[in-house]
């Protein structure tokens, strides 16, 4: 047989009211905030510019809506060259960033270059531009 006191019994109601109204207050949240806009919406692309000394790279985004994410940037040629940006970034409504850029000698005849956007959850991959 199991006594149980009052006190106690009260004390549990109580934990498990402020449960349930943490977990209401976080989907009311999440409701007002909207839905994260779909990683398919952005557009995003590395844009290779061959110049008279070298060759310029631009990682940039565009985002329709507000958000945030990650990107990561890779440059290789051979043992010689190898380079790898990455990190945060945050967008207000049809902005456009640039998320980095470097300056490399020679062209881009072996050339690994790549930009991976993570927005979301989802991961895209970023179209390479040479002009």
């Amino acid at each position: 047989m199991t006594i149980q006191s009052p006190m106690l019994l009260g004390l549990g109601a109580l934990a498990l009211a402020a449960c349930a109204l943490a977990d209401a207050s976080t989907r009311t949240t999440a409701a007002l905030r909207g839905p994260e806009p779909p990683a398919a919406s952005l557009t995003c692309a590395l844009r290779l510019i061959e110049t008279r000394g070298g060759l310029s790279a631009r990682a940039e985004l565009r985002a329709p809506a507000a958000t945030a994410g990650r990107y990561a940037l890779r440059l290789r040629r051979g043992a010689g060259l190898v380079l790898d940006q990455g990190g945060d970034f945050s967008a207000r409504a049809g902005e456009t960033l640039t998320l980095g850029q470097a300056m490399l000698s020679g062209g881009v005849a072996g050339l690994d270059a790549g930009l991976t956007v993570q927005v979301g959850g989802r991961d895209v991959t970023c179209p390479v531009l040479r002009q």
